[in-house]
């Protein structure tokens, strides 16, 4: 929902509580992952359809933090998405690899009731901190 977000050790009781406040008062997500799409020279990633309450969650949530833009970038709103691969790096994958394995998945139904904070505990290892539970 929000990257990057307050440096984990500056994360304290306050913005948990404030991220959980924000969180109950919102509506369960329901959307399908529906094609594969990039970021031609970054991700491959799943597009979600419909967006809408989705993309209406992200601008809210980002709205709280002003001072973390998505991506660092002030200004930017990237579109909702699942990221499923890296283009570059060790770990790299093509959009072509990605599409062979996940198109004849499609569509997958997505019910989201929750939210996952999760902190970076060593280099490209990390850990679940918080959930929040999002309104009824």
């Amino acid at each position: 929902m929000l990257y990057p977000w307050v440096p984990a050790e500056e994360v304290g009781e306050a913005d948990l509580a404030k991220v959980r406040e924000f969180f109950a008062g919102r509506p369960v997500l329901e959307f399908s992952l529906t094609s594969v799409a990039e970021f031609p020279g970054a991700v491959v990633y799943a597009v979600p359809e419909p967006d809408g309450e989705l993309r209406a969650t992200m601008r809210a949530l980002w709205a709280l933090y002003p001072e973390y833009p998505p991506y660092r970038r002030p200004g930017s709103d990237p579109p909702p998405h699942c990221t499923l691969g890296r283009l570059e790096g060790d770990h790299a994958i093509t959009f072509e690899q990605v599409a062979a394995r996940v198109e004849p998945l499609l569509p997958v139904s997505c019910v989201v009731e929750e939210a996952t904070l999760m902190e970076e505990f060593e280099p490209d290892r990390c850990r679940v901190r918080e959930t929040f539970s999002f309104g009824r």
